[in-house]
């Protein structure tokens, strides 16, 4: 499972696709995401109910908030990919 508030991923040679975190919410919710890459190369979606939101390339740094109930997913997809990402999730009040 993959469900928390906070996840932080660092990898010294990660290739291929990993659920970071999954979240069923049922309103408002805040993905605030940074990362930072040394060698290779990766990327962050975010899908809600299996549909393709937003892609951050690897070093980019971005709070998003999505309005709608659901099922969202932040997956890292990468290549020979050294470096980390974090993920604070937090449901509108």
């Amino acid at each position: 499972k993959a469900d928390f508030d906070r996840i932080y991923y660092s990898s010294d040679k990660f290739s291929g696709m990993k659920v970071l975190q999954e979240t069923e919410a049922s309103g408002g919710v805040t993905f605030s995401i940074i990362s930072e890459i040394q060698e290779g190369n990766f990327e962050i979606a975010i899908f809600h109910d299996d549909k393709g939101l937003k892609v951050l390339r690897a070093g980019e740094s971005e709070k998003i908030t999505f309005g709608e109930a659901g099922v969202y997913r932040v997956i890292i997809g990468g290549e020979s990919a050294k470096g980390y990402v974090a993920v604070q999730r937090d449901f509108d009040k």
